[in-house]
């Protein structure tokens, strides 16, 4: 099924408009017309899922309501190349994003997020925290260190991060793209990329 949205006709919108209507979210007149009536109904939809609520039937969208079996979402990564990077880094060495660029690219095709919404938040979220285009270790700030003390000790006792106590604030500070802070989330992101538990073990990693 194809991604329906306003102004669009034809047989696919008609389905859409009655699954709609099935679910509890009337679009109006069901005439196979993708109008403000049915695009209203969509948007209902999409919030009551936690879906984007953009009023665009797309795949994932179309999967909630049971319309095609899973949500296949065609990937841009073919066409997200350093030079086409660098514009959305102006300031960066396009060096570094030759260098780092594959990796997260890797990355997100094995997570299965290389469609175009997601591409784009990854390398935005890239851009506000290291617009270098390079992991980096979180610098010491009156923010992460008191004065006259250990480096990273006002994180030691976080318990919002998971730490325990010295030397935990050193240990699992801000490191990487978006630097991952804290043994909560070293522990967490280590098991979701098959590391386990080795970076509470190694944070270096």
């Amino acid at each position: 099924m194809s991604v329906l949205k306003t102004n669009v006709t034809g047989a696919q919108v008609t389905k859409l408009q009655k699954r709609l209507d099935e679910l509890g979210f009337p679009p109006g007149e069901i005439d196979g017309h993708f109008g403000p009536a049915t695009e209203a109904a969509v948007i209902s939809f999409q919030r009551s899922k936690g879906l984007v609520d953009d009023g665009i039937a797309g795949p994932r969208t179309l999967a909630a309501l049971g319309l095609v079996k899973k949500a296949v979402l065609p990937s841009v990564i073919p066409g997200v190349t350093p030079d086409a990077v660098s514009q959305m880094f102006p300031q960066t060495p396009v060096k570094n994003i030759r260098k780092h660029l594959p990796t997260v690219l890797d990355a997100m095709k094995s997570a299965k997020l290389a469609d175009k919404p997601m591409v784009l938040m990854a390398l935005a979220t890239i851009r506000a925290e290291t617009e270098s285009f390079q992991p980096i270790s979180e610098f010491r700030s009156r923010f992460n260190t008191s004065p006259g003390g250990q480096p990273f000790d006002l994180y030691d006792h976080r318990e919002d991060l998971g730490n325990t106590g010295p030397t935990d604030g050193a240990d699992f500070r801000g490191r990487g793209f978006i630097q991952l802070t804290g043994r909560h989330n070293y522990q967490i992101h280590g098991k979701a990329i098959g590391l386990g538990n080795k970076l509470l073990k190694d944070p270096n990693l």
